[in-house]
């Protein structure tokens, strides 16, 4: 199964994400396309889970803000 598969989707086939967002410092879920994702963390999307541990380190480092979060959880969940 790709990364890509593996993360959780709602009825529409968007991507739930863990932390979509902050409302007064308390994370709120949110959800994204697979296109955003294709677009924004490229080969990474295709790659098999569960991620080695020096891929997951690279989408880290490729990262910003609530995207480490989520990708966190994820790896916390067993996801990616």
């Amino acid at each position: 199964m790709t990364f890509l598969e593996a993360l959780p989707k709602n009825e529409e086939g968007n991507i739930i994400v863990p932390v979509g967002g902050m409302i007064d410092g308390e994370p709120v879920e949110g959800e994204t396309s697979e296109d955003f994702l294709k677009l924004a963390f490229g080969d990474y999307v295709n790659k098999e889970v569960h991620l080695s541990e020096s891929d997951y380190q690279a989408l880290l480092t490729l990262s910003k803000g609530n995207w480490i979060l989520n990708w966190r959880i994820f790896r916390e969940q067993g996801i990616i």
